[in-house]
Formats: C-alpha cells, sequence, structure tokens
C-alpha cells in the first residue's frame, strides 16, 4: 500500500492493426488519467509538489488543450511546453502585423476586422466583403454605401479601426517596425484584450522578436513567422509553483514531492543512416585513432562483408540508446515521494488476451520486464470499463455534459484607448488590477445550431443515409451498422468532441440508421426511384439576395415528385399539424421551386422511422 511507484497502464481493446486509428484516444484517456493522479495527489497532500515530465514537448498536448477547456481551475505552469505561435494572442498580433504589412491580404485584414480589438460580427463582414471578392479590405472600409448597410454596431467599430489605421499609415516608414505596429496594437486597444499578465509576458515576447528583425536587417513576414514558432508562453505567475509541466531535460536538478511520467510508450526520433560517419576509435595500438566511412553504394551497398560504415552505426544506435536510459533515469529520480507511470499499450492481435510488446526504445520498452504484468491486467478492466460506457450510450440524455458553445469576445461598444493607462506600461502584479474594470465584452455566436451535439449527430445521420440510398438497400444488411462505429467515432474526434461524446454520438446515429432501416417508410424512401436525388442543392433570388436550399430526399414515384426533409429531433411528435407549424417556412420555399409540378411534401423522423405527409 505504501509503494512510492504506481502503473497506469492503458490498454485499447478497440484498436485495430492501423496505429494511427487509436492514437487521438489514447492520448484524450491518457489526459485524463494524468488529471486523476493530480487531482487525487492534491487532496492527499494539499501542498506538495507535483511534476508532469515527458520527452518532447508534442507528448503533452492533449494534456494542455484539456486543462484549458475542460479544468480551467487547475493552475499549472508549463516550463517552454505551449508554443506561442498557437496562442490566440499571438495570431492576432501576427494578424495585424502581416496586415500593416500587406494592404492586398485579404485573409489578414478580414482577422484583424474579426479580432477582439474590433469584433465584427459575421453578418456585417458580409455586407463590407461579399459583393466584391478582389477589392482590398481596406478599400472596402471606404465604401459608404456598403458599410450604411451594416448593423450600428459595426458601422461604430469599423469607423474607430478605420481611423487608427488611416493614422497609422500616414507614420508608416517614419517609426521603427517595432513601435509602428505596437503603437497601432495599443491605439486599437489590444492591450486592454490581455487575459493576465501572462498574456503581457507573450505579447512582449512577440514584439521583441519583431525589434530583434527590424534592427538586424532580416525582416521578412515568413521569417517572422519561423522565429515566433520558436517561442515558448511564459510561465503564469498567478499559477504557483504546486504542478508544473516540463520535459525531462528541464527537470535536471529540481525534484518534486510527485512526479509523473506520461508517454512510456512514444519511441525515440529515428536513427537514420546519415551519408557520412566518423569517430574515433581505440586501434590494435593502443591508441586513437580516427574513422570515417561513407554509406556504402555501388558493389558494397548489397554486400555482405563487414563495413566500416556499419561499425560506426552500431556506435550511433548504442549511444541513442544509452541517452534513453539516461533520460529515463533523470525522470524516475526527480520524485521525492510517488511516481506514476502512464503508458499505452495495444492488444496483440496474433495471441488472444496478450498485449504487444512496445517499441524497444521507448520508456516502456526499457521498463517491460516489469510493466508487462500490469499491462496484462489491465485488459479486462479497460475492456469492460468500454463497453459499459458505450451500453450507458442508448440510455443517457442526447445532450453531453460538456458543450463549448463559442463566444465572440471584443471590446465593448464605443470603447476607447485615448487618456487610459495602457497594461503593457505596468508591471505583472498590476496588470489584474487594470483589467479588473472589464473592457471587452463576450458575444453569443449565430449559429445554424444551438447545440453543436446533436447538429453533428444530424450531419452524420444524413450523410449515412445519403450513402444507403446511393448503394442501394442491398449493399447495407442491418448488421453492417456494428462496423460503423470505428469511423463514426474518429469523425466525432475530428469535430473536437471527446472520446466518451463520440462513442456517445456513434451509438446515437446507430439507432438512427437502425431505425430507418426496420422501417417500412425508411426503406420506401431510400429505395431506387426515378430522378431520385440525395443532399440536392438550389439557389434562388430571393429579396436581392441569393439563397442556398438543401432537399435531404427527392424523386418521382407514381407520377408525383416527392420532396422528403430528414430530421433526426425527438422533440416535435409526429403528427402532420405540428409538423407543419415546427417546419412551415422550410417546406413553402421548398414547394415554390417546383410549383408547376404535383408535389408532396413529407417530414421523414429517423428515430422512428416514421413518415410524415404534408399537405
Amino acid at each position: 500500500a505504501d509503494a512510492g511507484v504506481s502503473w497506469h497502464p492503458l490498454v485499447d481493446e478497440l484498436a485495430e492493426e492501423d496505429d494511427q486509428a487509436p492514437a487521438t484516444s489514447l492520448a484524450e484517456r491518457e489526459a485524463e488519467t494524468m488529471v486523476r493522479i493530480v487531482q487525487e495527489t492534491q487532496q492527499a497532500k494539499p501542498n506538495g509538489t507535483i511534476a508532469i515530465l515527458v520527452r518532447a514537448r508534442t507528448h503533452l498536448e492533449a494534456l494542455v488543450q484539456l486543462l484549458r477547456t475542460r479544468y480551467p481551475g487547475l493552475g499549472y505552469q508549463a516550463i517552454e511546453i505551449e508554443s506561442l505561435a498557437s496562442r490566440q494572442l499571438i495570431q492576432d498580433l501576427l494578424c495585424l502585423t502581416r496586415a500593416l504589412m500587406h494592404r492586398g491580404d485579404r485573409t489578414q485584414w478580414l482577422a484583424l476586422l474579426r479580432a477582439p480589438w474590433c469584433g465584427l460580427l459575421l453578418q456585417d463582414l458580409h455586407v463590407l466583403a461579399a459583393h466584391d471578392h478582389r477589392a482590398a479590405v481596406w478599400d472596402l472600409m471606404h465604401n459608404h454605401e456598403h458599410i450604411a448597410l451594416m448593423t450600428p454596431d459595426g458601422q461604430e467599430r469599423l469607423l474607430r479601426v478605420r481611423a487608427v489605421l488611416a493614422q497609422a499609415f500616414e507614420h508608416q516608414g517614419r517609426l521603427r517596425l517595432r513601435r509602428w505596429v505596437e503603437g497601432v496594437w495599443q491605439a486599437l486597444g489590444g492591450p486592454y484584450c490581455l487575459a493576465g499578465a501572462a498574456d503581457l509576458q507573450d505579447a512582449k515576447a512577440f514584439l521583441d522578436v519583431l525589434d530583434l528583425l527590424d534592427e538586424s536587417g532580416s525582416f521578412e513576414l515568413q521569417r517572422l513567422e519561423t522565429e515566433v514558432g520558436k517561442l515558448y508562453a511564459a510561465p503564469d505567475p498567478a499559477a504557483g509553483e504546486q504542478l508544473q509541466i516540463m520535459t525531462v531535460h528541464k527537470s535536471k536538478g529540481l525534484e518534486f514531492d510527485a512526479v509523473i511520467i506520461p508517454g512510456l510508450h512514444k519511441k525515440s526520433p529515428p536513427n537514420d543512416k546519415k551519408l557520412l560517419l566518423w569517430d574515433e576509435v581505440i586501434g590494435a595500438d593502443n591508441q586513437e585513432h580516427l574513422v570515417i566511412a561513407s554509406l556504402p553504394f555501388g558493389r558494397y551497398a548489397n554486400s555482405t562483408e563487414p563495413h566500416k560504415f556499419d561499425f560506426l552505426h552500431q556506435f550511433d544506435t548504442e549511444r541513442a540508446r544509452n541517452e534513453t536510459q539516461r533520460l529515463l533515469y533523470v525522470a524516475v529520480t526527480r520524485a521525492k515521494q510517488t511516481l506514476h507511470l502512464v503508458g499505452c499499450a495495444k492488444p496483440d492481435s496474433k495471441e488472444e488476451g496478450a498485449i504487444k510488446a512496445p517499441a524497444k526504445d521507448s520508456f516502456l520498452g526499457l521498463l517491460w520486464a516489469d510493466a508487462a504484468s500490469h499491462f496484462k491486467e489491465a485488459p479486462q478492466s479497460e475492456k469492460t470499463a468500454v463497453a459499459t460506457e458505450i451500453a450507458s450510450v442508448s440510455a443517457t440524455a442526447t445532450e453531453p455534459e460538456h458543450l463549448y458553445n463559442h463566444q465572440l469576445v471584443r471590446l465593448k461598444s464605443g470603447f476607447d484607448a485615448a487618456g487610459m493607462l495602457s497594461p503593457i506600461n505596468l508591471t505583472p502584479a498590476a496588470v489584474q488590477t487594470a483589467l479588473a474594470d472589464k473592457v471587452f465584452e463576450a458575444t453569443a455566436t449565430p449559429s445554424n445550431a444551438d447545440n453543436p451535439y446533436l447538429a453533428d449527430v444530424g450531419t452524420l445521420v444524413h450523410r449515412y443515409l445519403q450513402l444507403i440510398a446511393e448503394d442501394g438497400l442491398n449493399a447495407w444488411p442491418e448488421d453492417r451498422l456494428a462496423s460503423l462505429q470505428v469511423p463514426m467515432v474518429a469523425w466525432m474526434l475530428s469535430k473536437g468532441h471527446d472520446h466518451a461524446t463520440a462513442l456517445k454520438a456513434a451509438q446515437e446515429v446507430a439507432v438512427h440508421l437502425s431505425a430507418t432501416l426496420q422501417s417500412e417508410h425508411g426503406r420506401w424512401v431510400l429505395a431506387v426511384h426515378p430522378e431520385a436525388a440525395c443532399e440536392k442543392a438550389y439557389t434562388t433570388l430571393l429579396d436581392g439576395r441569393m439563397q442556398t436550399h438543401i432537399i435531404d430526399r427527392m424523386f418521382v414515384a407514381d407520377g408525383v415528385r416527392w420532396i422528403i426533409d430528414f430530421k433526426t429531433s425527438t422533440q416535435v411528435a409526429n403528427d402532420s399539424a405540428q409538423v407543419r407549424i415546427a417546419f412551415a417556412e422550410q417546406l413553402r420555399r421548398y414547394r415554390e421551386l417546383f410549383s408547376a409540378e404535383d408535389v408532396r411534401m413529407a417530414v421523414f423522423f429517423t428515430y422512428s422511422g416514421t413518415l410524415v405527409g404534408v399537405e
């Protein structure tokens, strides 16, 4: 019970032979495991120090994303882990710099108008720029006819930003590049969009790079992005030192009460054969001699005879193996009280119940003699947990626990930086005080769906119904649905949902498809008909604007054109009157497309397999 070393094995029972298939889900589960360890450790010893050590920064991408999105209250210090280039603040500063240096870069100019210091809504951006795809955005910002069509809030924001930029262009070339860009950023109100002292340090790091490149005469936009890509976010001073995340190299000489080492299964960088190798070796005369050899070529390339190059390459391989052992030693000896080892493995498809051995050049490979028994005990419990998770999908509500509702964060309307003390001139300790009076607001971004989870489930159901209709019902026996879980989960993961939510969605989509294939109405709708089409798009001109209509399913049967809309909703009763009320506007637009024909309208509810006709 008092063992200082704890194993946390993860085995993916759902993994296929393709090594890429389970990578995302394993990384997310590994991140969840680390968060759980941290929480349990902090509960057991509130004042203890914890370190998460990795060989490479990329091993922490899933963890950092998880901490930022789902555990914002779990403060941590990341020592040269998070790339500055991925921070939204730095993306906004890069966008501003690129836009100022190139007025014809429409992408950067549109991003500039969307950034927090302006924050135009998408509808205002559309009014401003959608009518002309070639003109520079700066020129469109002076088109008074289109500006008059924007919302009053959009007009006020645009005119304020336009005035700042107009003044900036008058001083272009008269100031050092850093001072010019920083001045524009401050006049726009960029410093007031900072979240805290850490953002302040990140902004200064970007401006320092800009100044260094300008001073050396080597400033180019591409070079700027390259140099910024080498920067890492400064540790958050407000997070304290209780939880730190760093590479093994950075941890040398430090000690922590608890150490967590994830990514044990990650392989070392490949030791590729170089074109030329050299080394000093002890000869028969006990003296050091320089040995140099090139990669065998010509008649020596396929020779079985020993070659000096192979001899030297063995030296390199042995050094790399020793370096891996040394790093592992450094990592495990940072722990003063407890050590947590987290690794992932896959089942061995060649032997029932066996675990595939990890790569020999990984930390897990070096520890496999001791780790194997822990992983052999893990598959059954892990499999049971996954099975329970899948089985519970149908019994739970479709609403996931965590939904990401995008909000547009922007300065408040009427903001004026004149006469205000910019946070960038303050010490880090005073930044929070300067930003205490919130000068920015969070505005919900209009969306086609209030619930992103339900929207993605609906999209996936629609895609599979289209495939079934195009392939034919004979190609889609119901038992085929069982094989769709892996691609469904992968698709939901690509949309930003976590693994548990993706599993839930895959099960729900399967319920919709199964109900459709089992129902008489569903099979008739998806059967072969004359002039059949799925996801058919039509464009009309309405009130001077182009409008697109996408019909889920359309065909001709007995001389009547059927237009059918698929609905995954379970909230609307399957009654013609209620359906007409709920979808009246949409059905009216569809009917007007074929006003000269005999048209029947219907809504097909995939959840129950019911077709409801609407006259």
